[in-house]
C-alpha cells in the first residue's frame, strides 16, 4: 500500500471517530466539565503511553513556550466543556454546525498578532457565516434551548481558534501530538475543583464510556488524524476535516434520533462552505 493511501485511510478513520464524539454528549448521564474532566484523564495518559512508545520527547524548551502551552490548554479544555454543554442543551447537529464557524474566527484573529491585513473578502465570509447562524436558530431568546446551543458552540468555536492561532503563532516546533498531551494534561488539572462543585453520581457504564471516549475517541483518533496528515498536504487534509459534522448529523440521525430541520441543514451549508472556502483559498 502506498503511504499516500494508507496516510488517506488513517486521516479519514480519524475524522470518522472525532465525528462521533458528540454522541458521548447525549450517551453520558453527567455534567459536561465532569464528562471532559474524565476525557482528559484517559486522553492524558493514552497520549503520554503513545509519545513514550514513539521515543518522543516530553520537554518543552523555553518557560516562554511553557506558558504558551498552559493558555493554550486553559482555552482548550473550555473549548471541550462548551462543546459538550452545546450537545447537551440542542442537538449535536447544531454543536457541530456553530463550532465550524471557527475559521472565521482565526480569520479576525490571525490579523491582529500578525502584519496582515482583514480583507474585503472576509468580511462577505463573515456576514455569510452569520446568515447560516440566524437561520439555525429559531428564536433569539435566552429560555430557547437551541439559541442556549448555538452560544456554546459559538464558544466552543472561539476558544478552539484561539489556540490554533497560537499553536502556529508560538509552539510550531513541537509535534501536533506533544502540544495535544500538554493541552489534555493542562485541562484535567484546570477542571479538577469541577469535581467538588458538580452534584453528579457516576455509574459503571458512564465511566466505562468516558474511557472510551478519552482513549479510543480523542486520543487515538487524534493520533491517526495526525499520522495521516504526515503524507496529506495541510489544505486537503483541512478539507478532509469539513466532512466531520456531515458524519456526525448522519450518526446523530441514526443513533439518537436526531433529524435537523431544513433551516438547520441550509444554515449548516453556508457555514461548511464558508469553511471548505477558506481551506480553498489557503491553498491557492
Amino acid at each position: 500500500m502506498k503511504e499516500e493511501t494508507k496516510a488517506l485511510i488513517e486521516l479519514n478513520l480519524g475524522v470518522l471517530l472525532l465525528s462521533m464524539v458528540g454522541l458521548f454528549g447525549k450517551w453520558i448521564e453527567l455534567p459536561a466539565t465532569i464528562i471532559i474532566l474524565g476525557r482528559v484523564f484517559f486522553a492524558t495518559i493514552a497520549l503520554f503511553t503513545i509519545l513514550k512508545l514513539s521515543k518522543q520527547s516530553l520537554v518543552i524548551k523555553s518557560k516562554k513556550e511553557l506558558g504558551y502551552l498552559v493558555i493554550m490548554g486553559i482555552f482548550f479544555g473550555i473549548h471541550m466543556v462548551a462543546f459538550f454543554e452545546s450537545v447537551q442543551i440542542s442537538t449535536v447537529a447544531i454543536a457541530m454546525i456553530t463550532i465550524y464557524t471557527y475559521p472565521l474566527f482565526i480569520t479576525f484573529l490571525e490579523p491582529l498578532l500578525s502584519k496582515e491585513k482583514l480583507r474585503g473578502i472576509d468580511i462577505i465570509l463573515a456576514l455569510v457565516v452569520l446568515l447560516g447562524v440566524i437561520l439555525i436558530v429559531p428564536n433569539f431568546e435566552i429560555a430557547n434551548d437551541t439559541f442556549k446551543g448555538v452560544l456554546w458552540g459559538l464558544l466552543a468555536a472561539f476558544t478552539f481558534s484561539v489556540a490554533t492561532v497560537m499553536n502556529r503563532k508560538y509552539v510550531q516546533s513541537y509535534s501536533s501530538s506533544l502540544i495535544m498531551f500538554y493541552e489534555t494534561a493542562i485541562s484535567f488539572i484546570i477542571l479538577i475543583p469541577f469535581l467538588f462543585i458538580e452534584h453528579f453520581i457516576i455509574k459503571t457504564i458512564d465511566l466505562f464510556l468516558v474511557m472510551l471516549l478519552g482513549v479510543v475517541f480523542t486520543a487515538i483518533a487524534y493520533t491517526l488524524f495526525v499520522k495521516g496528515m504526515k503524507y496529506i498536504k495541510a489544505q486537503k487534509a483541512g478539507l478532509i476535516a469539513t466532512i466531520e459534522p456531515v458524519y456526525s448529523i448522519f450518526f446523530a440521525a441514526i443513533f439518537l434520533a436526531e433529524i435537523p430541520e431544513l433551516r438547520t441543514l441550509i444554515g449548516a451549508a453556508l457555514i461548511l462552505g464558508v469553511a471548505i472556502f477558506t481551506q480553498l483559498k489557503m491553498e491557492n
